[in-house]
């Protein structure tokens, strides 16, 4: 198949939509607090409100723009 579309709704106003496209994968996730997007090898993005923090090291992740915190996956 050349294109496929499907959305899973997890829980409240959260929703995962997968996209094939010529065999290859968009994970496109919503939420109240953000969206993130990620492609079959892996690489992606994570939109957020709040900033995210690495639990281990103790230092923030990500990089604010605006109202919006911005992390690569």
């Amino acid at each position: 198949m050349l294109l496929s579309k499907k959305t899973y709704h997890i829980g409240y106003e959260c929703s995962q939509t997968v996209i094939k496209i010529f065999n290859q994968s968009i994970l496109y996730s919503k939420s109240p607090s953000g969206w993130s997007i990620r492609f079959n090898n892996g690489i992606g993005v994570n939109v957020t409100t709040k900033p995210l923090f690495s639990v281990s090291n103790g230092y923030v992740k990500s990089v604010k723009l605006g109202k919006y915190y911005i992390v690569k996956l």
